[in-house]
């Protein structure tokens, strides 16, 4: 594929991803601040006084607590989802979105029921696209998601990890 080609799909992609990364971070903060604005409520309701919530709240965002703790873990998880997003889209620009792409699970316990039945079905970037691809949020398991796309005519062992 010439590079001309491989950079326009490559800024697609990146278009799409900066605005689905503004989507999440948004989403997260709307969440963080209706979580705030219920516990205030609740605990001025229950009686406490406006210096006690703000002791409480300012506890809770230096000690990464049951409110700030919530928003810096799906913060944590969206900037990890949006980086291996962003590498596979390195590979999509390169092999080409037109090109046949196997899923590929890790094969372990921790294979979401989502991703499972997808192993080994092989379908073309834009096909999974519309389905949802890794690490897209269309799954339960969502930025966490440690499924692949390859090359469906790449040959790949099986690797199970065992215990000790």
């Amino acid at each position: 594929m010439a590079d001309k080609d491989q950079d326009k799909i490559r800024d697609i992609l990146f278009e799409k991803e900066e605005q689905a990364l503004v989507i999440r971070l948004a989403t997260s903060a709307n969440i963080t601040s209706l979580r705030l604005d219920e516990y205030i409520q609740i605990r001025l309701l229950n009686g406490a006084t406006r210096e006690d919530v703000k002791a409480e709240l300012t506890k809770d965002l230096m000690e990464g607590g049951r409110i700030f703790g919530e928003f810096r873990r799906s913060i944590k998880a969206t900037a990890h989802g949006n980086i291996r997003r962003i590498s596979d889209m390195g590979q999509w620009a390169f092999e080409g979105v037109q090109k046949f792409m196997r899923w590929v699970t890790v094969e372990d316990k921790d294979v979401c029921e989502d991703c499972q039945p997808r192993h080994n079905q092989s379908k073309t970037h834009g096909a999974w696209e519309v389905l949802g691809l890794p690490r897209s949020g269309w799954s339960i398991c969502k930025d966490n998601c440690r499924c692949v796309l390859v090359d469906s005519e790449l040959e790949l062992p099986v690797i199970k990890r065992e215990r000790k």
